[in-house]
């Protein structure tokens, strides 16, 4: 469980950075994909938070829509997710 829970927020920033930079592109199709990887590691790691706005962005770009409420929140709400893994970690 700790070697994912390690590598958790690397990926989890990675991510939200990705998906700060296409959202305004309007790429829908990798913005869903972007948002597909983070429900991954959301629902893995118990981030209910995180998971839920990865989904609204999933949705959103499935349906052509910018969800930029979402987006905006992304980058508070994943480093308040890490912090709580982090919590863990050091257990």
């Amino acid at each position: 469980f700790n070697p994912i829970l390690e590598a958790a927020p690397s990926d989890v920033r990675n991510k939200i950075k990705q998906i700060e930079q296409i959202a305004p592109t309007g790429d829908f199709k990798k913005l869903k994909e972007l948002a597909h990887s983070l429900i991954g590691i959301s629902s893995s790691l118990f981030a209910t938070r995180l998971l839920q706005l990865a989904q609204q962005i999933e949705i959103s770009a499935d349906n052509h829509e910018m969800d930029n409420a979402s987006i905006n929140q992304l980058n508070n709400v994943g480093e308040e997710t890490i912090t709580w893994w982090h919590s863990f970690i050091q257990k």
